[in-house]
């Protein structure tokens, strides 16, 4: 059996300024500059996988073709820990690890290159490379086959690529060549590795919602969605010299209006101010019943 997936005011003739809650903060402007720097990596990630074509063979016995974002849902559970071997994990030195975490919650862990004051990242060019080196290595494997299919215009819709001969490059997505076109890879002529970053939170999230094929599609469409950030839950989403790195463990994340953000980061620094274990705990329970439970996925 086959299987498709594919505001300023004037008072008595003068101009008032805006007040401080309706200027765009300096965070604010950052934010969004990382989400839609998020979006574009996204998308140029789906747009290697969607240049190559992949029959796969489920965990059931059932086989199909698969498009890209399905593709890299199973790069990423193969490159990622605790299955992959890419961006081991390690303790964060954050104020959790004296015991100030709630009963059934995982400590914060860390990963990837330190910046200063920003969560973990990578280099994106490098990380491409990766996954073009992952699809490569998949020819050969028996679960699957790969036909590499990059600046091909052969297109097939999904309704016929079932009847389509399984030798025959296939396309199930919607991806646009002209819109995100191959770039120069290592070898090729105006190949320049670019030292350009992107937040490993990004990913370990996509890895914690990775069980199943439409969760990580769902999840893959939202964190394209430049009006939403990832809120690190546990506070530790900054690198400082107290924390020596920021938490990415993706059940420490979630996606929230930028708003929710900046409430977070509001009472993650009240809790932070706390000097034992159990002064931490009881105003977390006390911040955890507030506003009819809107916080109370913090720690």
């Amino acid at each position: 059996m086959h299987r498709n997936l594919s505001s300023t005011s004037t008072v008595a003739g003068k101009r008032m300024l805006p007040s401080v809650s309706e200027r765009p903060s300096k965070r604010a402007k950052l934010e969004s500059s990382e989400a839609g720097t998020r979006k574009e990596f996204l998308n140029s990630l789906r747009a290697i996988c969607d240049r190559w074509a992949v029959h796969v063979k489920f965990d059931d016995g059932e086989e199909g073709v698969v498009d890209g974002v399905e593709v890299l849902r199973r790069f990423l559970r193969d490159t990622l820990p605790p299955k992959g071997k890419k961006f081991p994990l390690q303790e964060c030195g954050c104020r959790h690890g004296g015991g100030y975490l709630p009963l059934g919650v995982e400590m914060c862990r860390t990963s990837g290159t330190v910046d200063k004051n920003k969560a973990q990242g990578f280099v994106m060019s490098d990380f491409k490379q990766s996954l073009r080196e992952w699809l490569r290595s998949k020819q050969s494997d028996p679960n699957s086959i790969i036909s590499d299919v990059e600046d091909s215009d052969l297109e097939e819709e999904a309704g016929d690529a079932e009847e389509a001969h399984m030798s025959q490059p296939i396309s199930l997505s919607s991806f646009d060549a002209l819109k995100y076109p191959s770039s120069p890879q290592p070898g090729d002529s105006g190949y320049a590795r670019k030292s350009t970053k992107q937040r490993l939170p990004v990913l370990f999230y996509l890895v914690h919602h990775s069980n199943t094929r439409e969760t990580f599609k769902n999840v893959f469409k939202q964190l394209c969605k430049p009006d939403l950030y990832l809120v690190h839950l546990c506070g530790c989403g900054l690198n400082t010299e107290a924390l020596k790195g920021a938490c990415v463990v993706g059940s420490h994340l979630k996606l929230a209006p930028s708003e929710l953000n900046r409430e977070h980061v509001h009472y993650h620094f009240v809790l932070a101010q706390l000097s034992s274990k159990e002064s931490y705990l009881t105003t977390l329970d006390a911040i955890k019943g507030s506003s009819g439970g809107k916080y109370d996925d913090i720690f």
